[in-house]
């Protein structure tokens, strides 16, 4: 069994983020339970519960008391992360989505396909898998998990079921209460996807700066084994567009030849 995870970071409706990302991880079942297992152990010894990048990067809450200016810490954190993260994944997956371009579409092709920035971006990241899936000659199932609170879900999730044919899990990245106070288990898988998410969110927002440089995590990352990534802009979701036109024309097409 495998299974891919991916986080958002970005929003398609905040002017302030022009770019939506959605990234993640896949691997193995066995593989994940053993990151899980890694993973918190290594956020216990800073006495930590769960690792947003956000809030590691502005400093709040876990991370509000010990760690600014503590460099030596932080670095140290983030190494150990990342090394946890390079042993127990196969492939890095991710989608860049020019939040604006999405108004390309028509609003019939936005409602029919229950379409916006994120179940496009989330969209990619399946066929990404799937295509590696098939190039590996892998024929197990893959379990597709995307983090529950992320904006854009439900038609996410419509979108995946009418295009896919499946429905992706929803779960939240740590232990969350439920509405009925039920403790729901987060899936620790999602929290490096969020760290992903967020670099690439970072990178996204500097790249086209003569004088960037990727910051140390993304470094990192852009050494690990990655499937293509790409920038979905106007001239993409224009073919995309076309694409959904000619998959309209065939569903019609029986009942025209009657």
């Amino acid at each position: 069994m495998y299974t891919a995870c991916f986080d958002a970071s970005g929003h398609p409706r905040d002017p302030r983020t022009p770019f939506l990302i959605v990234a993640g991880f896949i691997s193995t079942a066995d593989l994940w339970i053993r990151f899980d297992q890694q993973w918190k152990e290594r956020l216990a010894f800073d006495g930590i519960s769960c690792f947003h990048a956000a809030e590691f990067n502005a400093f709040a809450n876990e991370f509000k008391v010990g760690w600014r200016g503590n460099e030596q810490r932080q670095r140290k954190l983030l190494e150990d992360l990342i090394e946890i993260i390079r042993a127990n994944t196969f492939r890095l997956i991710g989608s860049i989505i020019v939040n604006k371009d999405v108004n390309v579409l028509s609003r019939d092709q936005l409602k029919i396909w229950h379409v916006n920035a994120y179940s496009y971006a989330a969209g990619v990241c399946i066929s990404r898998a799937t295509d590696w899936q098939l190039r590996e000659k892998i024929f197990t199932p893959v379990e597709f998990v995307f983090e529950d609170g992320d904006f854009g879900r439900g038609e996410m999730l419509k979108h995946s079921q009418q295009y896919f044919q499946f429905t992706p899990n929803l779960r939240p990245k740590k232990d969350t209460p439920n509405r009925a106070g039920i403790m729901r288990p987060g899936f620790i898988p999602l929290q490096a996807a969020d760290f992903l998410a967020y670099e690439m969110f970072r990178a996204c927002g500097k790249g086209s700066y003569p004088t960037y440089k990727p910051r140390w995590p993304m470094e990192q990352f852009e050494r690990m084994l990655w499937e293509n990534v790409g920038i979905y802009d106007a001239p993409a979701l224009s073919d995309y567009s076309d694409k959904m036109k000619v998959w309209e024309a065939m569903k019609d097409w029986p009942n025209k030849r009657t």
